[in-house]
């Protein structure tokens, strides 16, 4: 397998998980999760979750003493991130 093949190969999981997160937040984009579940979702440590959420990162909901996350908000978090990692990755290539 050449690297073009790798590449292309690349290419379309990226589109095919893009596809997976648009499904599951089209199935219940309000679904409310806890720190432990958001931790889950995003594979974090549950103090992550906290931490993001304490700078403002991290959308939130404050229900008593606990917070409570959508399922649309972990998804745009995780592009964010994914984004600014990207962009980072390009500025040292440079």
């Amino acid at each position: 397998m050449s690297v073009d093949d790798l590449r292309h190969e690349i290419v379309e999981l990226s589109v095919a998980i893009k596809d997976l997160r648009k499904v599951i937040v089209a199935k219940d984009p309000d679904r409310s999760l806890t720190v432990e579940e958001a931790a889950e979702f995003l594979k974090v440590h549950p103090q992550q979750i906290r931490i993001e959420t304490r700078i403002g990162s991290l959308p939130a909901t404050r229900i008593g003493k606990r917070y409570t996350y959508t399922v649309a908000d972990l998804v745009n978090f995780r592009e964010r991130r994914k984004q600014n990692a990207d962009r980072a990755r390009l500025r040292q290539v440079k």
